[in-house]
């Protein structure tokens, strides 16, 4: 995993166990922490889904966020 791509998946799981904000908000809250737009951010953690989802890195940080968060 690339070191942008962990910290934008690390930020989204500290993000949500902080706020408890939804999806959106939490996306919202992190591409302007990171100087990102929604979209960017969203598709950075849509592809590290399909390219890390059975890396154990991937996995435990996956699991800071709910289920239903579609990343």
């Amino acid at each position: 995993m690339e070191d942008k791509e962990h910290e934008l998946l690390k930020a989204m799981g500290n993000c949500y166990n902080t706020c408890f904000k939804d999806f959106n908000e939490s996306l919202r809250m992190i591409s302007g922490w990171r100087g990102y737009t929604t979209d960017e951010v969203k598709e950075i953690l849509l592809k590290m889904k399909t390219r890390y989802k059975i890396d154990p890195e991937y996995i435990r940080l996956r699991k800071k966020f709910p289920e239903e968060f579609p990343v």
